[in-house]
């Protein structure tokens, strides 16, 4: 009994509103998440284990929104379906995956595939954007840009969010400020709105 009521205290800091890069696991045992908490610096991502009844909560918690949801638990979820079609959030979800999800959903069967997703969103790089320790993303010369749209569509590279265009709406205006030599692309076969970095910027 006392080891469980250590356990519940040790989740409650998952509900605690964070703005730093977040990864939602929503499972029926929390082992995924104990498993990501091992190979993922936590400099990096915070990791918020949920049951799929908290995701809703867990999700709340993420400032502005989650920058990525990890349904290991598989089959549908009404919280995490929501969140994945309203804002570019990238995603992970354990297969068959439900008919009618986004585009850019990524099905999974193993851990070592959501393992390397995740290692490689966070090391991904477009035409000098990376992402910045905790949140948002460094251009080459040091300057951040605190972005969770941009961050997303950085990890997310090289495909894109099967979703309404004005949700990056900002982004054009954003790369143009900082002289990013990177544009905003409508990509169907890649999965919808995506970065692609200028000729020069190779």
């Amino acid at each position: 009994m006392q080891a469980l009521a250590g356990r519940h205290r040790s989740r409650l800091g998952v509900f605690a509103p964070d703005r730093s890069r977040s990864i939602l696991v929503s499972s029926s045992d929390g082992e995924m998440a104990v498993a990501l908490h091992e190979r993922i610096d936590r400099t990096r991502a915070v990791i918020k284990d949920v049951r799929p009844d908290e995701s809703a909560d867990g999700i709340a918690a993420c400032l502005p929104f989650p920058w990525l949801v990890i349904n290991a638990a598989g089959g549908e979820s009404a919280a995490l379906e929501d969140v994945i079609r309203r804002q570019p959030v990238l995603a992970l979800w354990r297969a068959p995956t439900p008919r009618g999800l986004p585009r850019h959903v990524r099905a999974f069967t193993r851990f070592s595939e959501v393992s390397a997703a995740v290692e490689q969103a966070l090391m991904q790089r477009v035409a000098g954007l990376r992402l910045a320790g905790e949140s948002g993303v460094d251009l080459a010369d040091g300057t951040h840009i605190a972005s969770a749209v941009l961050q997303a569509l950085v990890a997310q590279h090289p495909l894109g969010f099967d979703l309404p265009p004005r949700l990056f709406a900002g982004v054009p205006r954003t790369l143009a400020a900082h002289h990013v030599q990177a544009r905003l692309v409508r990509g169907e076969s890649r999965g919808g709105s995506m970065l692609v970095a200028d000729a020069a910027a190779h």
